[in-house]
């Protein structure tokens, strides 16, 4: 029996310190998800571009064109990104941010020296798609000068239309995620021990254990699930709900199936480890976990 309760109070520690990993690990903020996004997706259209037919377009064409194409690369991986806080009630491209941040295309057109072109953009339609200024002559006249089409800078600049949640927030907001945490420590780390340990323990008793594990544990594994199925990412409190949430459903569930018969003195859970000959005649590591 005392070996028995000082692995359950191991089990709790261990529960404990995931938590606190859990509470003090930074989420994957949007902001970080995002990142990932647009860089990945300049990555594509440098690659794109680079790969398309140019033999229509003049030798200073050609030339200004592959700058832009090394220019987009290198804001890719060192670009900070504009984020459209305040300046629209939905998710739209912003030529220039209030912190200063450019887009890309901003970026591009003031890193060819067109400061007061994209300076004029910015401040008469910062929130444009590309597609919309087919019509501006300053800016079509550039872009045929760096030799890109309307529709070649319209594929530089993202899609927003599949994003449509605030960009500051993730679903499940964190300070669900923390409550969920703070429900797993509470509610499964209990709920493990009791199916863990169900020795001398009377079968209404255990149904009782078994109820409060179920609960806890789809509870708690719910948000998991749907801090997953936002985005098909799991922070790190979606990770320990998840885990744990499932964990205690199938300690509870195994406590279930043991069945009336398993309530007796002697019984509960046990791991004895130990050696033993392979097959070859190698030594091997045992493990035996029995409910």
């Amino acid at each position: 029996m005392p070996s028995r309760i000082a692995g359950i109070a191991v089990c709790f520690a261990v529960l404990v310190a995931l938590a606190s990993f859990a509470l003090h690990a930074g989420p994957r903020e949007f902001a970080t998800r995002e990142d990932a996004r647009l860089r990945a997706h300049f990555v594509w259209v440098g690659a794109m571009l680079a790969r398309s037919d140019v033999s229509a377009l003049t030798p200073h064409q050609r030339g200004a064109r592959a700058e832009q194409i090394r220019e987009l690369r290198a804001y890719a991986s060192t670009g900070a990104f504009p984020r459209n806080r305040s300046e629209s009630s939905g998710r739209t491209p912003i030529f220039v941010a209030r912190d200063g941040n450019r887009c890309a295309m901003a970026h591009l057109i003031e890193h060819s020296g067109n400061g007061a072109l994209m300076a004029r953009v910015a401040r008469t339609a910062n929130l444009a798609y590309i597609r919309d200024l087919a019509g501006d002559p300053e800016l079509v006249a550039w872009l045929n000068r760096v030799g890109l089409s309307v529709a070649e800078a319209a594929m530089i600049q993202p899609s927003y239309n599949n994003y449509p949640y605030n960009q500051d927030d993730d679903t499940p907001n964190d300070g669900l995620m923390t409550a969920s945490t703070i429900l797993a420590v509470g509610m499964c780390g209990p709920a493990i021990v009791l199916s863990l340990n169900h020795a001398n323990r009377s079968w209404e008793q255990r149904k009782s254990d078994i109820a409060l594990g179920t609960v806890a544990g789809a509870a708690v594994a719910a948000v998991g699930i749907a801090d997953w199925a936002n985005d098909s990412h799991l922070r790190g409190k979606g990770y320990f709900s998840l885990t744990i949430g499932l964990t205690t459903i199938l300690l509870s569930q195994m406590n279930l199936w043991s069945g009336p018969s398993s309530s007796r003195a002697g019984a509960g859970s046990s791991i004895r480890t130990g050696l033993r000959v392979g097959v070859d005649g190698d030594p091997q590591l045992a493990v035996r976990v029995a409910f």
